[in-house]
C-alpha cells in the first residue's frame, strides 16, 4: 500500500478531510492577505497621485490668486508663503512617488512640474507687475487670462499613466 491510498483510505479519511480543510483555510487566508496588500498598495498610489495633481493645480492656480490681490502687504506676505508651501508640496510629492510610483509615473511628473513652473512661474511675474484689485468687478478675470498648455498636456499624459 503506498501513501496515496492510505492518505484515502475509510479509515485515514477523517484526518485527510481535516488536512485539507485547513490547507485550503490557510490557503484562503493567504491569499487574502495578498488581495488587501495589492488594494492598499493601489489606495496609497491612488491618494499620493491626486494629492500631487493638487499640488501641481494649486501651482498652477497661483497666477490667479495673485493677480486678484488687493497689493496690500499682508496679502503679499500670505501669497508668497502660499506659494512657497505649493512649492514645497511639489518636492514632497516628488519625493513620494519617487518611492511608491512606477518610474514612467514619476518621470511623468516630472515633466508635469517643470511645464507647470516655466508656464505658471512666467504667470506669476505677470500678474506681480500687474495692477492690484480695487473694485470687486475686477475679480472675474474672465476667460483664461494664463494658459498652460504644456501642463496641460504633461497632465493628461500622467492621468493616462496612472489609470
Amino acid at each position: 500500500m503506498n501513501w496515496f491510498t492510505t492518505l484515502f483510505d475509510a479509515d485515514h479519511w477523517e484526518g485527510t478531510a481535516t488536512l485539507i480543510a485547513g490547507a485550503v483555510a490557510v490557503a484562503g487566508v493567504l491569499i487574502g492577505f495578498w488581495v488587501d496588500r495589492i488594494v492598499r498598495r493601489n489606495a496609497r498610489r491612488g491618494e499620493a497621485y491626486a494629492g500631487a495633481l493638487q499640488a501641481v493645480h494649486d501651482y498652477l492656480e497661483a497666477p490667479y490668486r495673485i493677480r486678484r490681490s488687493s497689493g496690500n502687504t499682508e496679502e503679499r506676505f500670505a501669497l508668497v508663503a502660499a506659494v512657497s508651501d505649493i512649492q514645497s508640496r511639489l518636492e514632497y510629492f516628488d519625493g513620494l512617488l519617487s518611492t511608491v510610483a512606477p518610474a514612467k509615473v514619476h518621470t511623468q511628473f516630472q515633466v508635469l512640474v517643470a511645464a507647470a513652473r516655466r508656464e505658471a512661474g512666467r504667470a506669476m511675474t505677470d500678474a506681480w507687475k500687474a495692477r492690484p484689485t480695487r473694485r470687486n468687478a475686477d475679480v472675474p478675470l474672465g476667460g483664461r487670462l494664463f494658459e498652460h498648455p504644456d501642463s496641460d498636456a504633461a497632465r493628461k499624459e500622467f492621468l493616462r499613466l496612472t489609470r
